[in-house]
C-alpha cells in the first residue's frame, strides 16, 4: 500500500514474545512481513492465528517467498538470530 513502511521480520528461530508484542503495538502505516526460517516453522500457524484479520501482517507468503525478493522491498529488516544482514 502506498506510504506504508515495509518491515521484514527475518526469524532465525521461533519468534519471541517481545517481537510479537512489538508488532501488535506498532503504530499504523507499517506492513509486517514475518518470514520463518524453513527449518523452524513449528509456530507459524500460531502466529498466523494471532494476527488473523489484520491486513498489515503477512506470515505464509513471506515464508514461502524468496528472501532476496523480500529484502529488495524492505525499508527495515528486524531479526533476532538470523544470518540475514544488509
Amino acid at each position: 500500500r502506498p506510504g506504508e513502511r515495509q518491515v521484514v521480520v527475518a526469524l532465525g528461530l521461533e519468534p519471541t514474545e517481545d517481537v510479537l508484542e512489538l508488532i501488535e503495538s506498532a503504530p499504523p502505516g507499517i506492513r509486517w512481513w514475518i518470514r520463518f526460517h524453513p527449518r523452524f516453522t513449528e509456530s507459524l500457524e500460531r502466529v498466523q492465528r494471532r494476527f488473523a484479520g489484520r491486513g498489515d501482517v503477512e506470515v505464509e507468503l513471506p515464508t514461502r517467498a524468496s528472501l532476496y525478493g523480500l529484502l529488495s522491498v524492505a525499508d527495515v529488516v528486524l531479526t533476532e538470530g538470523s544470518g540475514v544482514t544488509l
